[in-house]
């Protein structure tokens, strides 16, 4: 089901896990924000093998690189972040 789903680019297996929502997303990389759970994300850029793979709602996050982004459930929903690199993550509450 597509809703409100602007120039977004999704390349490879359960990349932005088979959801489409938001606008001006890209994903790029087996399971890249696979977890998103189906709000209206913007401007978001995951790429690399599971980049941004706990990532589920929020806005302007750059994570680049295998394994960066949230580390838990806890920092999953966050807005304006930036991970590069290997392993990079971020956590909170």
């Amino acid at each position: 089901m597509v809703l409100d789903s602007k120039f977004n680019i999704h390349l490879g297996w359960r990349a932005s896990g088979g959801h489409v929502y938001g606008g001006s997303n890209v994903c790029i990389g087996v399971n890249s924000s696979n977890d998103l759970d189906g709000t209206l994300q913007q401007y978001n850029t995951m790429v690399g093998t599971s980049a941004g793979l706990e990532h589920t709602s929020g806005d302007n996050n750059t994570f680049i690189g295998y394994l960066t982004g949230p580390a838990n459930n806890a920092a999953s929903g966050g807005s304006n972040n930036t991970c590069l690199g290997n392993g990079a993550q971020i956590s909170g509450t």
